[in-house]
């Protein structure tokens, strides 16, 4: 065997090494110390974000919901700083545990990399996102096997260095292996890159390397989106405060105009069972005695119809409407489906 292929594969160990460190500085670049005195060095990224919530958004929302003065009054008046506020942490504290939890799922990227127990949220806000100690992700040149060969130099200046440029590194070389040609050299350095601990590092760097770096982007994409997230979430909020404070009133009040559109209905009938729209079932004999009672002027309210209980009736000029768990119910429209006749 030639010296031009044995230094050939010199310069692709080296270049394994290189990227090897090139991994181990990256980790360096992201080091936090979440403890005192610059202790408990932790691999982290900064997923502060500086997005927040004000009563401008609110006010900003509530315009497209068309409401009167007074409902107006009622959203700003719950909406105040103090329940921003709230929800900002909450929605910082609910992103934090789903990233967590999700480590629980073999489908993320990171399963194999990340251990749930070692995630936390640090400094202000959790604004920097801990992995684990920054030792459970470097990978040690030294402890492989390349540390012990003939590659290594010491000064004062630089500490301890590795070399290829070394004059006699190819008999350095055979001392190391005990043996006699350069083809041996070259056979046993092989085996090392294919079966040992220096092939697995030099994946495990780019590997690595490669996830961290799609965590970071996504942390970045997050931080650019939060507050158009922030502002979803705002909008869910003030949702399902008025379909709690308001919705039953605001879907008469559409329904009296003809609008029966956040009025529930049936979807079918499955087996002597009507099913609704919500797919909730209940036996359709009830459903006819309680529209008999009802339109005989009965008082249905508090009774049970199967597993529900009908929870309000309010009489309009157009139409009589019953509030049955989450659904509302127009007697209208119930008795235009031909089953129920």
């Amino acid at each position: 065997m030639n010296k031009l292929r044995l230094n050939k594969l010199f310069s692709k160990l080296e270049g394994m090494l290189k990227k090897i460190e090139e991994y181990n500085a990256y980790l360096d670049e992201n080091k936090y110390y979440e403890g005192y005195g610059r202790s408990n060095s932790q691999l982290s990224f900064n997923v502060k974000i500086h997005s927040y919530i004000s009563e401008s958004n609110v006010e900003d929302y509530i315009k497209t919901l068309q409401l009167d003065e007074e409902r107006t009054s009622e959203i700003l008046e719950e909406f105040n700083d103090e329940r921003l506020n709230g929800m900002f942490y909450h929605f910082l504290e609910d992103n934090q545990q789903s990233f967590i939890e999700d480590l629980d799922n073999k489908e993320n990227p990171y399963y194999y990399l990340l251990n749930k127990k070692d995630i936390g949220f640090y400094g202000i806000s959790g604004g920097h996102l801990c992995l684990g100690s920054i030792d459970n992700f470097t990978l040690e040149i030294s402890d492989t096997e390349v540390g012990h060969y003939p590659i290594w130099q010491y000064d004062k200046t630089n500490g301890s260095y590795y070399t290829f440029n070394s004059e006699t590194l190819i008999q350095d070389f055979k001392e190391h292996f005990g043996v006699t040609t350069q083809k041996e050299v070259y056979d046993a350095i092989q085996y090392d890159i294919k079966k040992g601990d220096i092939g697995s590092y030099y994946e495990k760097a780019i590997e690595n390397k490669k996830l961290l770096e799609k965590l970071e982007i996504e942390i970045a994409d997050f931080k650019e989106n939060s507050n158009k997230y922030l502002i979803e979430h705002l909008n869910n909020e003030i949702d399902m405060f008025v379909e709690s404070q308001f919705g039953i009133d605001m879907a008469i009040q559409k329904a009296e105009q003809g609008d029966y559109s956040n009025i529930d209905n049936i979807k079918t009938i499955e087996n002597s069972y009507l099913v609704t729209n919500r797919n909730a079932k209940v036996p359709l004999n009830e459903v006819k005695n309680i529209i008999q009672l009802l339109m005989k002027g009965y008082d249905i309210q508090n009774k049970k119809i199967g597993a529900f209980t009908i929870n309000k009736i309010v009489k309009k000029e157009k139409d009589t409407y019953i509030k049955i768990g989450c659904h509302l119910f127009s007697l209208n429209q119930t008795l235009l489906n031909k089953t129920l006749n």
